[in-house]
């Protein structure tokens, strides 16, 4: 896990690179000063997101997940093109509340994965939390959902 600037961080460092660059063509030191306060901040907020995906290693963050078979055919098999259930849980065993901004599903290119399914939500510490993900086929053959990647706010949001 590494933190991904966010489109107010960039916007944020842009503004504050130009800021630095007016202000030592101009030599201004209020200006200076103040762009040095903007990439101070954002330092700060760098480094508070670099031991996330440590502490998410070590709180065993666990992810399961399993067909559900009554949303298939009547067989119980999937069927191309039409949509199924795929039961989920996660297992958080921290002791404070994961603020998840995105849950992405990482699956084969054969598997077509519902977009409204990737909603923010909170997983509560040492809870277990159930989820389904509205997934179909798009061919037949072997599809494979390989994981669960989350995106977690940051110091700056």
């Amino acid at each position: 896990m590494y933190p991904i600037a966010t489109r107010a961080a960039q916007v944020l460092a842009a503004l504050a690179l130009c800021a630095t660059l007016v202000g030592l063509f101009a030599q201004n030191a209020a200006l200076i000063t103040a762009s040095a306060a903007i990439w101070l901040v954002l330092a700060w907020a760098f480094a508070e997101s670099i031991p996330m995906g440590r502490k998410l290693r070590r709180e065993r963050l666990e992810f399961a997940w399993w067909l559900d078979h009554g949303t298939g055919s009547a067989s119980g098999s999937v069927v191309a093109g039409v949509p199924f259930l795929v039961r989920c849980f996660a297992r958080h065993r921290g002791g404070s509340d994961l603020h998840v901004s995105e849950l992405t599903p990482v699956a084969s290119h054969t598997l077509d994965i519902d977009e409204e399914e990737e909603a923010a939500f909170v997983f509560t510490a040492n809870a277990r939390s159930e989820f389904t993900l509205k997934v179909k086929a798009v061919a037949a053959g072997r599809v494979v959902l390989h994981g669960l990647a989350i995106r977690l706010r940051g110091p700056l949001g």
